[in-house]
């Protein structure tokens, strides 16, 4: 009796698999925290809590909510019109890795806000951030381009 292997049909999205790399996360929440040192060495707590959550929000609503398409020249025709979020997990909604980006925002807003004493305006400015992040997060907005805006 011989044995034979079926050919594989799983399509590997090499954009976004390395989410499910082991210590992901945490290199992530890792260079977050780095980044809130560095501020640290020229403003007080607070502050560089505020402004890494302005940082953030800024770099992963570009790279996550905005940015279209793959790096790779292959994988260029099959995900040119979805943007990372998107293509997180294959687009299956409220994965492990999608909560985990989910609740960083929400972390980094609650440190902001309680070291900040909430005081304004940061308070306003970072609660505002962290809504249009989840937002753009939630299952409902799956493929949903608001006012057709980034649309192709």
């Amino acid at each position: 009796m011989a044995l034979h292997k079926s050919p594989s049909t799983v399509e590997v999205n090499r954009n976004t698999d390395w989410l499910s790399f082991p210590g992901t996360w945490t290199a992530y929440a890792s260079a977050v925290f780095f980044f809130w040192l560095v501020c640290c060495s020229w403003t007080d707590a607070g502050n560089a809590w505020s402004t890494t959550l302005v940082l953030h929000s800024i770099v992963t609503f570009y790279l996550l909510h905005w940015k279209k398409g793959a790096p790779f020249q292959f994988d260029q025709d099959d995900y040119k019109k979805l943007t990372f979020w998107e293509q997180m997990d294959a687009g299956v909604q409220l994965t492990k890795n999608k909560k985990f980006f989910m609740a960083m925002p929400v972390v980094l807003f609650l440190l902001a806000s309680h070291v900040t004493e909430y005081r304004q305006p940061m308070m306003s400015i970072n609660f505002v951030l962290t809504v249009v992040l989840l937002i753009g997060k939630l299952p409902n907005m799956y493929k949903v381009r608001i006012f057709g805006i980034n649309e192709d």
